[in-house]
């Protein structure tokens, strides 16, 4: 290693500038570059919804840091590089090559389906490119029926900002449920309701194998639909025909690794193998955020968790033992995978485990559902549903739901679930004071008061 330490990090993703910033706040001795293959850093996938609903603006306008932004904190960035191959001392662009002390992969993910086929057609679109966004603005006062293929987080967003613009929108999704990642069926049904009032329609349970270009009118675009048992529907469903103004994909993120497969160790999912310092098989290498797959707290177990809260975690870490000694690195804890999002006039979260995935927990879990009132003079209620070890009282998940907010609780929920706390020891926890006057009987008390009804793997929820 040289006087000067040489940092190189490949992808402008919200992990890898998270990484930089955070070598910067803790040396300013640091020679920090980042390769960026795309034109522009900054854009987070997660503000298209915002940005369609407030007309005028483009993905610009809301970036979270700008090139000039890192080049004033003495962070050299160089877009329109693509990286070709790297060792463990030199990485190689299409442009040059640069050496580096430690190395950190940063290079996100992107929506890909090895299921399906699409038409090459500027109507067929993606929402993780801000190019694409800014498409999707360009083309919406000509579209009245959209296509998004894809019921979680980021394509009921999409779909619920644009049938507050007048779209007419379908949801396609392989998936029986919606949102069936993050939350149980019967916990998350106001919002699909909610959704269906507001002219989305759900079809459940089918794939899309081929976007093709429509036969009944070249201008539209046709979804061809297999249901789950492999049946064809020849671009035809329960819900008439499939031709559709614009289409976007939004089906959940993947890793794009395979180019690095003979430098680093993958697993069998496609992510970088990484230690619990997060380093790769190859020396003075590591690899952050979508590119890799970390523990998942509840179950103690490696799992793809493509959210900015773990690009974030995992970039600090990394960066942290970049600086340190092998002898003085820090290990990451992993993930309690906790979301949260505003949907059709509902806030809903959710941390941990969900009703589908207890089958793969070692011991039995007991769950509850319970509403509490947070407010005086309001009819507004939290719903909660909660499971937890019935030996341990460990908890293990928890799903909110709420026309009012609740960052509170949720933040108290993530925090024990991520420190593997039980149930009683939320008893002590006490709601901070609001001037329009909490109850004084909180969800935690609620929590470890009401009566609880044992499950096992995907039994029906009871009260």
């Amino acid at each position: 290693m040289g006087d000067v330490m040489k940092v190189v990090i490949i992808g402008g993703s919200y992990a890898g500038i998270t990484a930089a910033l955070t070598l910067r706040q803790k040396s300013k001795a640091i020679d920090i570059m980042i390769l960026e293959k795309s034109s522009q850093i900054g854009f987070i996938p997660s503000t298209v919804s915002w940005i369609l609903r407030h007309p005028g603006h483009s993905h610009e306008d809301f970036n979270w840091i700008t090139v000039e932004d890192l080049v004033e904190q003495d962070i050299s960035v160089r877009v329109n590089e693509e990286v070709i191959s790297f060792d463990d001392h030199n990485v190689t662009t299409d442009a040059r090559s640069y050496s580096f002390d430690r190395l950190i992969i940063a290079t996100g993910s992107g929506q890909q389906s090895r299921l399906m086929t699409t038409t090459n057609d500027d109507r067929v679109m993606t929402v993780k490119g801000c190019h694409q966004v800014d498409k999707i603005i360009e083309l919406l006062p000509q579209v009245t029926k959209v296509a998004v293929i894809g019921a979680g987080l980021v394509g009921l967003e999409l779909a619920d900002a644009l049938a507050d613009l007048g779209k007419i929108v379908h949801v396609y999704d392989h998936f029986s449920a919606i949102l069936s990642r993050h939350f149980d069926p019967d916990v998350i049904l106001p919002v699909e309701e909610a959704l269906k009032k507001a002219n989305v329609s759900f079809n459940l349970g089918k794939y899309v194998t081929e976007i093709i270009k429509s036969s009944a009118n070249p201008d539209q675009l046709r979804l061809v639909l297999e249901h789950e048992d492999g049946d064809a529907l020849g671009g035809q469903s329960s819900k008439g025909t499939q031709d559709f103004d614009l289409v976007v994909i939004a089906v959940n993120t993947r890793p794009d690794n395979a180019k690095w497969e003979s430098l680093v160790h993958l697993n069998e999912d496609q992510t970088i193998w990484v230690d619990e310092h997060l380093r790769t098989s190859l020396p003075n290498v590591f690899a952050i955020g979508d590119a890799i797959s970390v523990n998942f707290i509840p179950l103690d177990y490696p799992y793809y968790i493509s959210l900015v809260n773990n690009a974030v975690r995992t970039a600090k870490v990394a960066a942290l033992n970049c600086l340190s000694p092998s002898t003085e690195m820090v290990k990451d804890v992993g993930s309690a995978r906790d979301v949260k999002t505003i949907m059709a006039g509902y806030e809903i979260a959710s941390v941990g485990l969900t009703g589908a995935e207890t089958i793969f927990y070692a011991s039995d879990i007991e769950t509850a559902t319970i509403s509490v009132t947070k407010r005086v003079k309001s009819s507004e209620q939290l719903t909660c549903r909660y499971f937890y070890d019935s030996v341990t009282h460990v908890l293990l998940g928890a799903q909110l739901i709420s026309h009012d907010k609740f960052d509170y609780e949720l933040a108290i929920l993530t925090e024990a679930i991520a420190t593997q706390r039980t149930i009683e020891s939320l008893a002590s926890k006490t709601m901070p004071y609001t001037s329009d006057y909490n109850y004084p009987i909180s969800l935690f008390d609620l929590l470890v008061q009401t009566n609880k009804v044992a499950i096992k793997g995907q039994d029906d929820h009871e009260n």
